[in-house]
């Protein structure tokens, strides 16, 4: 275990449904970080914080924005935390997802307290809370 760990804590204003352009953004700042060991970009910054018609940029597990981002930790070497909304059954969920330095996504919190629709509820196996370890 490393005696230092290098966080960047990536404070950006998305854009609004636009995931393209936001997967863009979080490439750029991942790779102008070569000694981060972890970044960490905001809720929902995948799509952007909008829950108007939430349900088209609901990602799913075996998404390729979800690759994408797999891709650029595991090239880079960092390990990245974002927020996006995901498809689950029963719905949509505010989910932040944790993919390690290898590119694997190690944890997915489901947020429990919910904000705004209605439809976008918790799943019965939302997470509560979650722990993982990096090898660097």
């Amino acid at each position: 275990m490393p005696d230092v760990l290098t966080l960047v804590l990536a404070q950006l204003s998305p854009r609004l449904r636009h995931t393209k352009a936001n997967l863009e953004t979080m490439g750029r700042i991942v790779a102008e970080q070569p000694d981060a060991d972890l970044v960490v970009f905001p809720e929902l910054f995948l799509s952007g914080y909008t829950l108007s018609d939430i349900d088209e940029l609901a990602v799913q597990m075996d998404s390729p924005e979800l690759e994408r981002v797999t891709d650029m930790a595991r090239e880079s070497s960092t390990a990245v935390i974002f927020g996006a909304p995901e498809r689950i059954s029963g719905g949509i969920a505010n989910s932040a997802f944790c993919v390690d330095e290898q590119g694997t996504i190690a944890a997915v919190y489901r947020k429990v307290q919910l904000y705004g629709e209605k439809r976008a509820r918790p799943s019965s196996r939302a997470t509560t809370c979650s722990s993982w370890s990096s090898a660097g």
